[in-house]
């Protein structure tokens, strides 16, 4: 959503959870960006029960700017910036 391209270079600690029987997707990433550049994730399944936590993920951007027709897609598939 904010047209940087990145890879991922770090995740501080993840947090598995036990989904109930009942766990079904689809499956929904929330996240939530922190004081120091990286994220914070929760995730989420079709009921809300909550499956993974992700503390401290970071990523080191890609050189270059990807054009607004190739962005496009992108976007239209996570859906607006919160």
């Amino acid at each position: 959503t904010s047209g940087v391209m990145a890879l991922p270079t770090r995740i501080d600690r993840v947090v598995p959870r036990t989904p109930s029987r009942n766990a079904a997707g689809p499956f929904q990433a929330q996240v939530r960006p922190t004081d120091d550049g990286g994220f914070d994730a929760t995730v989420v399944d079709g009921v809300g029960t909550v499956v993974l936590e992700l503390e401290g993920y970071r990523t080191n951007r890609l050189p270059g700017d990807l054009d607004d027709d190739v962005l496009a897609p992108l976007r239209d598939a996570v859906g607006p910036a919160d």
